[in-house]
């Protein structure tokens, strides 16, 4: 949180110090599809979105969380507010819908599609919501709100690195998320 405020307060330096240490030696997933294992980066990328605890609201059988930096976790049963409920429940209105016209921009095909988006309804009524916090088919919604991802932290390094002039470093950074994410 510090490298975002640093950044926030045009402390370049410090952003880059602060955004490196949460970085660490995490390294983001997903990239081009390997011809020798298909479809295992398509898993990976949809995976960012699961919870990094099998469950939600559970601390039981840890899978791999290395994408998230800081997150809220949900628990079933909380008073909280389901998250998942305001990007798919159409009764409540859908708050965040997703966009069709950057869906559209994907190619055919594109792995990123299936990860990114999640349509439901019938043949006449269909609804398309983010993935991000759908959650588990057993508790539908209660997702955890991943508040700082890894990618995000690497693009906070990018940009105060542009804004101390070190551009050939800034699209470095910037290259890692584009190349994983299959742009």
């Amino acid at each position: 949180i510090k490298s975002l405020v640093y950044l926030e307060m045009g402390d370049n330096p410090n952003a880059i110090t602060f955004a490196t240490a949460a970085i660490g030696t995490r390294i983001l997933k997903g990239g081009p599809e390997d011809p020798l294992f298909p479809n295992a980066k398509q898993t990976e990328i949809t995976n960012i979105w699961t919870d990094p605890i099998s469950g939600a609201g559970t601390n039981a059988a840890p899978i791999d969380g290395s994408e998230v930096i800081f997150q809220q976790i949900n628990i079933t049963g909380a008073s909280s507010l389901t998250m998942g409920a305001l990007y798919r429940t159409p009764s409540l209105g859908v708050l965040w819908n997703a966009s069709t016209t950057i869906k559209a921009k994907y190619n055919a095909g594109d792995y990123r599609i299936a990860a990114y988006y999640r349509t439901f309804g019938t043949p006449n009524s269909l609804t398309t919501v983010y993935n991000k916090y759908y959650g588990p088919a057993t508790t539908p919604g209660i997702a955890n709100v991943k508040a700082i991802r890894l990618a995000e932290m690497i693009l906070a390094r990018a940009e105060a690195k542009a804004k101390t002039g070190d551009l050939a470093g800034a699209f470095a950074d910037y290259g890692l998320v584009r190349v994983s994410r299959n742009a």
